[in-house]
C-alpha cells in the first residue's frame, strides 16, 4: 500500500479532528462531537489517499494521447482467454499493461456496444483508467441489436479533432480492443480516415477459431442459446477484420491469447517534461471507503440538525 497526500485537506481533516475532541472534554454531549471527530478523520483518511497495488512514476508526464477504445459487446463474454476466461478478461489485463507502459501519457477510454461513448475523458490518471477498466462489463445478451465492429469511429474521430484542436502539438496513439466480429449484415465503416489524424495505432484481438461460449450477463449462469443449431451461441475472433482495421490505420495487430504473453507495442517516441512534484500511479485507490463513511455521518449529522430545527419551530408557535 502506498499513500499519495492532499495535505491542506489532510490538514484540515486533523484539525476537525483536534476540535471536536477538545469540545468533547468540555461538552455532556459526548455522542455528537465523536461523531464530528468521526467526520475528521474521515476527511484526513481520504487525503492520505490509500492506494493498494499501487505502481507509481513521479515526475514526468510525456506529449501522448493515448485512445483506447474497448468492444464491450456480448461476445466479449466468450470465455475463450487464456482458458475459460472472458475476453473482456484479457482487455482488462492489457489496459492495466498499456497504462504502466506509457505512464505519463494521457489516457482517454471509448467503449462500444449498440452505441459508443466516452467513459473517460482525457486523465493522467492511471488509477482512474485501471479502475475504470475493472468495473467494466459488457452488454447484457437481451440489450444487443446486432453489433458491427465500427460503431465507435464517430465518437473516435470526433475526439481526435478535439484533442488536435485543444492541443496540435500533441502525439496521438490508438489501440483497438475487441474481437472483429460484426453481427449486422452491413459491412463495417473503414478506419482509413483516422490514420492522419494519429501517429501510431495497435489492434489487439481477443477470442478463438474455435470460439466460446458466453454468459448472458456477469450476474447470470446461464448461456446464450443458438435457436438456429439448437445449442449455446458461439463467439469466433475475425482476425482478418482485425488485421484490416489495423492496416487502414497504418498500425500493428497482435493477438491477445493470454496474460503471459508480453505487450510491446511500437508507440511514437514519448517527449518527457518534469513535474513539480508530481506523481502518476495505477492501483486500487481505497479512498471511496473512507468517503462513504464521512458521507454517512454527514447524513446523520444533517438529520439531526432537520430534528432539532423542527422542535424549535414547535416551541416558538
Amino acid at each position: 500500500m502506498t499513500f499519495h497526500p492532499d495535505w491542506i485537506a489532510l490538514v484540515l481533516g486533523l484539525a476537525a479532528v483536534a476540535v471536536a475532541l477538545l469540545l468533547l472534554k468540555r461538552s455532556g454531549d459526548r455522542r455528537t462531537w465523536l461523531r464530528r471527530a468521526g467526520m475528521g478523520l474521515a476527511l484526513a483518511l481520504i487525503a492520505v489517499r490509500p492506494v493498494v497495488g499501487a505502481d507509481a512514476t513521479t515526475g514526468r508526464v510525456s506529449n501522448l494521447d493515448v485512445i483506447l477504445l474497448v468492444d464491450r459487446t456480448t461476445s466479449m463474454a466468450a470465455e475463450d482467454y487464456d482458458g475459460n476466461n472472458t475476453r473482456l478478461t484479457g482487455v482488462q489485463h492489457d489496459v492495466r499493461e498499456v497504462v504502466t507502459e506509457y505512464t505519463g501519457a494521457r489516457f482517454t477510454l471509448i467503449t462500444f456496444d449498440n452505441d459508443a461513448r466516452v467513459e473517460l475523458p482525457p486523465t493522467t490518471d492511471t488509477t482512474a483508467v485501471a479502475t475504470m477498466a475493472e468495473s467494466m462489463g459488457y452488454m447484457d445478451a437481451y440489450y444487443g441489436a446486432g453489433s458491427s465492429i465500427s460503431v465507435g469511429l464517430p465518437v473516435t474521430e470526433e475526439l481526435l479533432d478535439q484533442l488536435a484542436e485543444d492541443d496540435p502539438g500533441r502525439q496521438r496513439m490508438l489501440i483497438y480492443f475487441g474481437d472483429g466480429e460484426q453481427t449486422l449484415d452491413e459491412a463495417p465503416d473503414s478506419f482509413s480516415g483516422l490514420a492522419d489524424k494519429i501517429d501510431a495505432a495497435a489492434v489487439l484481438g481477443y477470442g478463438t477459431s474455435s470460439g466460446g461460449r458466453m454468459r448472458h450477463s456477469a450476474d447470470r449462469d446461464d448461456y446464450v442459446y443458438d435457436y438456429e443449431e439448437r445449442g449455446d451461441a458461439m463467439s469466433r475472433i475475425d482476425e482478418d477484420a482485425l488485421r484490416t482495421i489495423a492496416t487502414d490505420l497504418g498500425g500493428e495487430y497482435l493477438h491477445r491469447a493470454s496474460p503471459d504473453d508480453e505487450l510491446g507495442l511500437d508507440g511514437p517516441d514519448q517527449g518527457f517534461a518534469a513535474l513539480s512534484g508530481g506523481e502518476v500511479t495505477s492501483g486500487v485507490d481505497l479512498s471511496w471507503i473512507f468517503a462513504t463513511v464521512l458521507v454517512g455521518l454527514a447524513l446523520w449529522e444533517a438529520w439531526l440538525v432537520a430534528v432539532r430545527f423542527r422542535q424549535v419551530q414547535r416551541e416558538l408557535r
